[in-house]
C-alpha cells in the first residue's frame, strides 16, 4: 500500500513537471517569434515597436556643420558678393530688430531670385521683339551698359528672363507664395529688367549712371539647428566702427529650408 502511494505521488510530480516544461518552452517559442514563424503570422507587437523606433530615428534632424554642402548652398544664395548686393545686411543694420522676409518687399526678394538664376536661364533676344520696352525712353534696351540716352535700340541684342523662371528661383529661397510681379527689377545701379506684360518676360535695360556704398567684411561663422529650424550666423565687420553678427533664420518644410527672417545676434 505504501509503495502504491509513493508511485502515485511520483506520477503526479512527473505530470506537473511536464506541464511546466511545456509551458516554459511555449513561452520561449512565442517570445523569440518561433511560434509565429511556424504558424505563418507576423509578430505584431514587435513590428510596431520597430516601426516606432524607425520613425523616431527618421525625425532626428541631420547634424549639419559649416562645411556641409547643404549649408554652403544655402549661404551662397543670400551672401553678399559685391557692394551693391548687401541689401539684406543693410536692412537689418538699419532696423536693429528681426525682419520677416515677407516684409522686405518684392524688389529685394526678386533681386535675390535673379541672382540665383542659372546662366542658361538668361535668354538672348532682339529688342525689336519687345516694342513696349522700346517706347519707354527712360530705359535703354540692351545687354550692355555701353549705351546713351536717345540711341536707337531697335536692333540691339538683350537678355530676357521668363517670369516663371524668376518665380521658381525666388520661391526656392523664400518659400511658396513669396514671388510678386514687379514692373522693374533693379539688379545694379545702372541695370534694370523691365517687365513686358505681352511676353511675360523681364527684359534687360540700362540707364547710364552708377553708385557706391560701404563694403563689409563677411564670413559665415556659425550655425544653430533645431528640429524645425536652422540659423546661419554671419560675422560682418567694417574697419573699427562695426563688428556685428547677423542671423539668417530658416524654417523647414518638406525637408527644404526657406529663409523666414533676418536678425542681429545679441
Amino acid at each position: 500500500m505504501q509503495e502504491q502511494k509513493s508511485n502515485k505521488g511520483l506520477i503526479v510530480t512527473l505530470i506537473v513537471f511536464i506541464i511546466i516544461s511545456l509551458s516554459l518552452v511555449g513561452y520561449i517559442a512565442y517570445d523569440k517569434g518561433y511560434l509565429d514563424s511556424l504558424l505563418g503570422r507576423e509578430k505584431v507587437i514587435d513590428s510596431k515597436k520597430e516601426e516606432i523606433t524607425e520613425t523616431e530615428e527618421q525625425k532626428e534632424p541631420k547634424k549639419l556643420t559649416l562645411d556641409d554642402k547643404e549649408i554652403q548652398n544655402l549661404y551662397n544664395k543670400i551672401k553678399s558678393v559685391e557692394v551693391y548686393d548687401q541689401k539684406l545686411i543693410s536692412k537689418v543694420l538699419e532696423s536693429k530688430k528681426e525682419i520677416i522676409v515677407k516684409d522686405l518687399g518684392a524688389d529685394i526678394l526678386n533681386y535675390y531670385g535673379y541672382r540665383n538664376l542659372k546662366v542658361k536661364q538668361l535668354e538672348n533676344d532682339l529688342c525689336k521683339n519687345y516694342p513696349n520696352i522700346l517706347v519707354n525712353s527712360q530705359y535703354i534696351c540692351n545687354n550692355s551698359n555701353d549705351v546713351g540716352i536717345g540711341d536707337d535700340a531697335t536692333n540691339n541684342s538683350t537678355n530676357v528672363i521668363t517670369e516663371q523662371d524668376l518665380k521658381d528661383s525666388v520661391e526656392e529661397i523664400f518659400g511658396k507664395g513669396s514671388y510678386q510681379q514687379t514692373e522693374i527689377l533693379e539688379v545694379s545701379w545702372d541695370e534694370y529688367y523691365v517687365y513686358d506684360l505681352a511676353s511675360k518676360k523681364y527684359v534687360d535695360t540700362f540707364i547710364p549712371g552708377g553708385g557706391t556704398d560701404i563694403s563689409y567684411e563677411k564670413e559665415l561663422s556659425d550655425i544653430k539647428q533645431s528640429e524645425d529650424s536652422l540659423s546661419l550666423i554671419e560675422s560682418i565687420k567694417f574697419e573699427d566702427s562695426l563688428n556685428e553678427k547677423i542671423s539668417y533664420n530658416y524654417k523647414i518644410d518638406d525637408d527644404n529650408y526657406f529663409l523666414y527672417s533676418i536678425s542681429l545676434v545679441k
